[in-house]
């Protein structure tokens, strides 16, 4: 008989989808200094999707079992992996990293005013070697120098510390360095939208269009004024887009405005869509954001 290959997950998603047993599994496992500080009669099934966010190929290699109790007080997770090979790999310690870094997130989106989440994982597998062969932690996967220094360590750049100066150094990224650096400046002078269309006058046509229309948007500057500055910067062609661009948000912002309204007085979907031309899933939207409000 043909093996299933998803055949191991299922069943350990099935076992420990019982929470005697999954109270069973972490007690045996879990260093004993984590299991006195579980509250274990809150013990819950997380709802994780890891495929929403890492996709099918990462996904699916693991069988993640995500539990959610109150761990010195406080809302922390304690996830369950399943490994059907006899040597693990580094590829092994990097999911289940990004696992604890986006329920990490996840959390934190939910709960900004509550500390940093508990989070402890436990990697269940059948190998024939010592586990203390495999990478746990970090430091085993630092890549060479110099660019151990910057492993998982992001590169922060606020653009708003450099001078123009500075920025104008940067070559082709200059334009849209200035570009970001003003672009929440909601009231900008005639000269600094002057030193931006004149900064941004190097790309290509396509480019320029893109940037005046984002430029319309952020700032607060009537579009009369703004066309008439770029008109020493741009061809008439690319204002007439950035125009257009404009003319069709416009539509599309009165098109959802009056669908709220229509769906509010409690007119048929058919009749909506009539009216203001949206399709079918923008005003299923709609109609689902309005409803959460009124809940």
């Amino acid at each position: 008989m043909k093996k299933l290959s998803g055949h191991h997950d299922s069943i350990f998603k099935l076992l420990l989808s019982h929470l005697d047993i999954a109270k069973a599994f972490l007690h045996a496992y879990l260093p004993k200094t984590i299991v006195k500080r579980i509250d274990w009669e809150n013990l819950a099934l997380y709802k994780f999707n890891p495929e929403s966010v890492l996709g099918k190929s990462l996904g699916k290699r693991t069988a993640d079992m995500v539990y959610t109790a109150k761990i010195d007080g406080y809302q922390g997770y304690l996830i369950a992996h399943i490994e059907h090979q006899s040597t693990l790999t580094e590829e092994t310690y990097i999911r289940a990293e990004i696992y604890s870094r986006l329920i990490w997130l996840e959390h934190r989106k939910m709960h900004p005013k509550q500390p940093r989440p508990a989070i402890c994982t436990v990697v269940y597998f059948h190998g024939k070697e010592d586990t203390a062969k495999y990478p746990t932690c970090l430091a085993d996967l630092m890549p060479p120098k110099p660019f151990d220094k910057y492993f998982l360590k992001p590169l922060f750049i606020n653009v708003n510390e450099y001078s123009d100066e500075e920025l104008a150094k940067h070559g082709e990224m200059a334009p849209a360095d200035l570009l970001f650096k003003y672009s929440l400046k909601r009231k900008p002078s005639k000269k600094l939208i002057n030193s931006l269309f004149s900064a941004l006058s190097r790309y290509s046509s396509a480019l320029r269009e893109e940037a005046l229309y984002y430029l319309s948007q952020q700032f607060d500057t009537n579009w009369d004024i703004l066309s008439n500055e770029a008109k020493q910067y741009f061809n008439e062609s690319e204002i007439m887009t950035a125009a257009e661009q404009l003319q069709n948000q416009a539509r599309k912002q009165y098109g959802e405005e009056i669908a709220l309204r229509l769906l509010d007085k409690g007119m048929a979907d058919e009749d909506i869509k009539e009216v203001t031309g949206l399709p079918t899933n923008k005003l299923k939207a709609l109609k689902k954001n309005l409803t959460a409000k009124k809940d």
